[in-house]
C-alpha cells in the first residue's frame, strides 16, 4: 500500500525538479515570518522592511524557477494562493525600495503564471496594484500599469464586474489621469504602460470613456504627447484616441481639437512607420469613418495623403512560409476598414482608382501562383471566368474577402457616369475582379437554396447588386454580361426558388428565416431584375409560365406588400432604395412609410383644410396649407400665407389628374401611376422641386449610403409652421421658470400645433378635436404629460419618431439616480397616456426604452410605484421581473417597506417564477 502510495506521489510530482521543492520550502519559510492569527483565520501581515524584503526576494527566485510546463502543476497553483496575500500586502506599503521590488515581482507573477491559474485570485491581485497607482514612485506606478496591461490582455468576460468593482474601489481611472498630466519629464515608459492602461479600460468598460474625454487638461496633455519623438509613446497616444473615439462624444470631442489628432493619426499611417505605429493610426481612422464628421474631415484635408495610406496598408505585405504573419494580418485588416470610406460619397474615389485599387483587391483574392498565370489578353469571358474560379477555389486569405466585396461595392455605386476602361490602371485586373465577385454572388445563391448563408455571401451578393446599378455604365454593362453568363444555365430554376420562398415568406408557410438569408433572397431578386433578361415585373406578370404550384397560388400583390414593408420597416437607407426603386417597375413611385401611410388619409377629407387649388378648368382641390408649406412648398404663393381662406390659381399647364397624384405624394410620401400619367408627373415634380419623387419616376439607379427622403414634418413646429397653427397645447405643471414662447404671450409651457396633423395621427385627437364637445371648439388643450413628454409625443405624432432620445453610452453611465430617473420619466408618462390613446407602435417604442434604461432596483421601485398609480400593470411587471433577482435582499433590508402588499406580492411571484424556471 506505502509502495503504491508512493508511486502515485512521484507520478504527480513528475515534471518538478529537486531545485523547485528547495525554492518552495524556502517560500513558505519565508511566509511563516509574516502569518499572523487573527479572527477569522491566519492572514499574512508584516511591518519590517527587511522581512518584507526577505519574502518578495524568496517569491521571486520561486517564481524564476517555474518553466512553462511546470505552471499549471497543482502545487504551483497552491503555491501562487498563498504568495498573492503577502505580495499584495508589501506592495502597499509605504517603502518605495520595497514597493519597487513587490511591483517587479507582481509583473513577473501575471507573466509566469497562466490566467486559468490566478483567475480565482484576480480581485486580490488587481486591488494592490491598482491601488499603488497613486504612489509617488514613478517605477512602481509604471510597474504596476505593465501589470494591469497584461491582467486585462487576457481578461475573461466573467471576471469583468468583478475587476471593474475593484477598479472603481480604487479610483484607478482618476489616479491615471493625474499620474499622466503631472508627466513633466518621466521616462517614455512611464506614458507607454499608463496611457495602454487607461485605453485597455476604455475599451473594456465603455462607462469609463466620459471622465476622459472630458476632462480637458488630460486632452491637452495627450495632445503635446503626440509630438514625442519615441514612437512607442505615441502609438499609446493614438490607442487612447482610438479607445475614446469608440464613444461618439468622445469622437466629436476629439474633433473639436482641430486638426491635431488627424494630423498624427496621418504621419502613423504612412508606410515609413512601424507596423505597430501605422496599424494604431488605422485603428483610430476607423472610428472616424463611422462618423460623419470624421469622414468629411478626413476627405476635405487629406485625401491623397489618405487613398495612399490604405492601399500602402493593403499591399505591403509579403507571406511568410507561405502564411500572412499575424501582424501583415492585422495590418491589412485595419487598412481594409479604413479603406471602406470608399462606401461614401465624395471625391476621395478618384484617388483610389488613380492609385491602382482593381490590383491592390484582386491580389488580396488570388495568390501569386493564379496572377502570374494571367496572359496579356483573353480570347472570350469563358477563360476569364475559368481563371477567376481556379484561383477563388484556392482560397487564399478567406478572411480578407468580406472586406473586399464591401469595398469594390462601394467604388462601383459612387463611379461617375463617364467613368470608363481608360480611368483605370488595368482593365484586365478589373474584368477578373468583377468576375470573381459575379461568382461569389453565384456561390451565395446557391449556399441560400441549401439555407446555410453566411456573411461573405450576402456581402457578395450587395457588391453585385450595387455593380448592377452603378452609376457607369462600362461597370454596369461589364458586370450585367459576366453575371448573365455565370447565371444563365440554372438563371430559371433560381427565379422559381427566389419567387416561391418570397411568397412562402409574404404568405408565412416558410416559418423562421434568418435575416441574412432574407437579405440573399431580395438582393439576388433585385440582380436578376437588373438584367435586361429577367426584369421582375414581367417575371411576376408571367409567374404562371413557371408551373409552379406554390407560386399559382400567389398574386402581384403579395409580392409589392412585402417589398413594401422593407421600405418601411428596414433602418438602412440602401434596402430602402432599393426596394423603391423595385417598386416603381409595379407603378408605385416613391418612399412608403408608417406616417406617411396615416397622413396620407387627410388627402380625401376637408376637415380643417384651409387652401383651394384652383386649375384654369376650375376645378379645384381643398389642400391642408400645413403640409403643403412642409412637403411641396413650391406650390404655395411666394408673398406668404394669410389666416383667411385662400385660393390659389394653378397654371394651364397642369392637368387635374396630374395634381391628384402628385398630391397623393406629398400627403402619403408615394403614389400610384400609370404609365401615361408618369410623363405628367414627372414635369410637374420638375416644377416643384421634387427631386426624390423625380428620381423614382425615372427610374434612376439609387446609390448605397445616400440618405432615404423620410416623411417628417416636424419642421411645422417651428416658425414657418406658425401661421398655420390653429390649436396649442398646453402642457401640465410648470417645471421651467420664465419660460417663454417666441410666438405668443402664453406663460405656460406649449407647443402651437396643426389639426390636421393631429387628427390624422391620432384617432384620439381627432375625436377631441372633431367631435363637436367643448374641446373642439377650443383654441387650447391641456395634455395629462409634462413638458418633456409632450414634446416627445408631438414629435411622435409629426414624424413617426421617439425623439429626443435619453442620453446614451457614457453620458447616461456617468448621471446620478435622479438623473437616470429624470431622463426615463417623460417616457414613462408617454407609456401610460399610449395606452389610453391606443397609440399602439408609440407603447412599444418607449417600453423598449424603459427597459434599455432600467439598470437599478430604485428605478425600478419608483417605476412600479408609477405604473400601479396609473393602472399600467404591464409597467408593474416589468419593474417586478427587473427586482426579482434582489427581492431576498430587498425584503431583508426593508427596501420594499415603501411599496403597498399588492406590489410587494407582485415582486415575490416574479422571483419564485424565476427561480422555478
Amino acid at each position: 500500500m506505502r509502495s503504491s502510495s508512493t508511486k502515485q506521489v512521484a507520478e504527480n510530482n513528475r515534471g518538478l525538479n529537486g531545485r523547485f521543492f528547495t525554492l518552495r520550502s524556502r517560500l513558505y519559510n519565508a511566509l511563516a515570518l509574516g502569518l499572523r492569527n487573527e479572527e477569522g483565520g491566519r492572514r499574512w501581515s508584516c511591518t519590517d522592511v527587511e522581512t518584507q524584503r526577505h519574502v518578495v526576494r524568496t517569491i521571486d527566485a520561486f517564481l524564476e524557477c517555474i518553466s512553462s510546463d511546470m505552471s499549471l502543476h497543482p502545487l504551483v497553483k497552491e503555491s501562487v494562493a498563498d504568495i498573492v496575500p503577502a505580495l499584495g500586502t508589501t506592495l502597499l506599503q509605504k517603502n518605495e525600495a520595497v514597493m519597487k521590488l513587490a511591483s517587479k515581482v507582481f509583473v513577473k507573477l501575471v507573466n509566469v503564471i497562466p490566467y486559468s491559474v490566478t483567475e480565482s485570485l484576480l480581485s486580490d491581485i488587481v486591488h494592490p496594484l491598482s491601488s499603488s497607482l497613486s504612489s509617488c514612485h514613478v517605477p512602481v506606478v509604471t510597474l504596476c500599469a505593465t501589470a494591469l496591461n497584461a491582467i486585462l490582455s487576457c481578461l475573461s468576460s466573467k471576471k469583468d464586474r468583478d475587476v471593474w468593482k475593484v477598479l472603481e474601489e480604487t479610483e484607478t481611472i482618476s489616479y491615471i489621469i493625474q499620474q499622466i498630466q503631472c508627466g513633466g519629464s518621466k521616462p517614455p515608459e512611464f506614458f507607454v504602460e499608463t496611457i495602454s492602461l487607461l485605453s485597455n479600460i476604455l475599451q473594456r468598460w465603455p462607462s469609463s470613456r466620459f471622465c476622459v474625454w472630458n476632462n480637458n487638461g488630460l486632452m491637452e496633455v495627450l495632445s503635446s504627447l503626440s509630438l514625442e519623438p519615441m514612437l512607442s509613446v505615441r502609438a499609446a497616444v493614438l490607442q487612447l484616441y482610438s479607445a475614446i473615439a469608440l464613444c461618439r462624444n468622445g469622437a466629436k470631442k476629439l474633433l473639436e481639437y482641430g486638426n491635431a489628432p488627424l494630423q498624427m493619426m496621418m504621419e502613423s499611417m504612412d508606410d515609413v512607420n512601424h507596423n505597430y505605429l501605422q496599424l494604431a493610426g488605422f485603428t483610430l481612422a476607423e472610428s472616424f469613418v463611422v462618423s460623419e464628421e470624421g469622414r468629411l474631415k478626413m476627405i476635405e484635408s487629406y485625401v491623397e495623403p489618405l487613398a495612399k495610406s490604405i492601399i500602402s496598408g493593403l499591399s505591403n505585405w509579403s507571406l511568410h512560409i507561405g502564411k500572412l504573419t499575424k501582424e501583415h494580418m492585422s495590418l491589412i485588416k485595419g487598412a481594409c476598414c479604413v479603406c471602406k470610406i470608399i462606401c461614401w460619397p465624395g471625391k476621395h474615389h478618384n484617388y483610389f482608382w488613380k492609385l491602382g485599387i482593381e490590383s491592390v483587391l484582386l491580389k488580396l483574392l488570388l495568390d501569386d501562383f493564379h496572377i502570374k498565370q494571367m496572359p496579356e489578353h483573353f480570347s472570350s469571358l469563358d477563360e476569364v471566368e475559368a481563371l477567376a474560379r481556379d484561383g477563388l477555389s484556392a482560397n487564399f486569405l478567406p478572411a480578407i474577402k468580406p472586406h473586399v466585396w464591401d469595398i469594390l461595392g462601394g467604388l462601383a455605386t459612387h463611379c461617375a457616369e463617364d467613368f470608363t476602361a481608360q480611368m483605370v490602371k488595368s482593365e484586365l485586373y478589373l474584368k477578373i475582379l468583377i468576375t470573381c465577385v459575379c461568382l461569389g454572388f453565384a456561390a451565395s445563391l446557391r449556399s441560400a437554396r441549401q439555407r446555410c448563408p453566411n456573411v461573405e455571401n450576402e456581402l457578395a451578393s450587395r457588391a453585385v447588386l450595387l455593380m448592377i446599378y452603378s452609376p457607369s455604365k462600362y461597370i454596369s454593362s461589364q458586370t450585367k454580361s459576366i453575371l448573365l453568363g455565370i447565371l444563365k444555365p440554372l438563371a430559371k430554376e433560381d427565379i422559381k426558388y427566389l419567387l416561391n420562398t418570397l411568397n412562402a415568406t409574404s404568405s408565412g408557410i416558410t416559418g423562421t428565416m434568418s435575416d441574412n438569408l432574407q437579405a440573399i433572397h431580395l438582393i439576388s431578386l433585385a440582380c436578376y431584375s437588373g438584367l435586361p433578361q429577367y426584369r421582375l415585373a414581367e417575371l411576376v406578370h408571367h409567374s404562371g409560365s413557371l408551373k409552379d404550384h406554390v407560386w399559382s397560388k400567389s398574386t402581384e400583390g403579395q409580392l409589392i406588400s412585402q417589398v413594401r414593408q422593407i421600405c418601411v420597416n428596414s433602418f438602412a437607407s440602401g434596402p430602402k432604395w432599393y426596394c423603391a426603386y423595385l417598386l416603381s417597375y409595379f407603378g408605385i413611385y416613391g418612399f412608403p412609410s408608417k406616417l406617411g401611410n396615416t397622413i396620407g388619409n387627410a388627402l380625401s377629407g376637408d376637415e380643417s383644410t384651409n387652401l383651394t387649388l384652383v386649375l384654369a378648368n376650375q376645378e379645384h382641390v381643398n389642400v391642408h396649407g400645413i403640409i403643403l408649406s412642409v412637403r411641396c412648398p413650391s406650390l404655395l404663393p411666394s408673398e406668404g400665407y394669410t389666416s383667411r381662406r385662400k385660393e390659389i390659381r394653378l397654371s394651364a399647364h397642369v392637368n387635374h389628374q396630374a395634381l391628384l397624384k402628385l398630391l397623393e405624394y406629398v400627403y402619403s410620401g408615394h403614389l400610384t401611376a400609370t404609365d401615361d400619367l408618369v410623363k405628367r408627373l414627372k414635369t410637374l415634380a420638375k416644377h416643384c422641386n421634387l427631386q426624390p419623387l423625380l428620381q423614382t419616376l425615372c427610374r434612376n439607379r439609387p446609390k448605397w449610403r445616400i440618405p432615404f427622403p423620410t416623411f417628417d414634418l416636424t419642421s411645422a413646429l417651428g416658425p414657418n409652421g406658425f401661421c398655420f397653427s390653429d390649436i396649442v397645447l398646453e402642457a401640465k405643471g410648470n417645471a421651467f421658470e420664465n419660460w417663454k414662447c417666441k410666438s405668443c404671450a402664453i406663460s405656460q409651457p406649449h407647443l402651437h400645433a396643426h389639426k390636421a396633423i393631429l387628427c390624422a395621427s391620432s384617432d384620439h385627437m381627432r375625436a377631441l378635436l372633431c367631435s363637436g364637445m367643448q374641446e373642439s371648439q377650443s383654441e387650447t388643450i391641456k395634455i395629462d404629460l409634462g413638458w418633456n413628454a409632450l414634446v416627445r409625443l408631438v414629435n411622435w405624432l409629426y414624424s413617426g419618431k421617439l425623439v429626443p432620445k435619453p442620453k446614451y453610452g457614457c453620458l447616461w453611465n456617468n448621471l446620478d439616480e435622479q438623473g437616470k430617473l429624470e431622463q426615463v420619466i417623460p417616457y414613462v408618462e408617454l407609456y401610460c397616456l399610449s395606452d389610453s390613446w391606443l397609440l399602439e407602435d408609440l407603447n412599444k417604442e418607449c417600453s423598449k426604452v424603459i427597459v434599455n434604461c432600467l439598470d437599478s432596483v430604485n428605478m425600478a421601485t419608483k417605476l412600479i410605484q408609477i405604473g400601479a398609480d396609473c393602472c399600467q400593470w404591464d409597467l408593474v411587471e416589468l419593474a417586478a421581473k427587473f427586482m426579482a433577482p434582489s427581492y431576498h435582499h430587498l425584503r431583508n433590508s426593508g427596501k420594499l417597506l415603501e411599496l403597498d402588499e399588492q406590489l410587494v406580492d407582485i415582486v415575490r411571484a416574479a422571483s419564485v417564477a424565476r427561480l422555478s424556471q
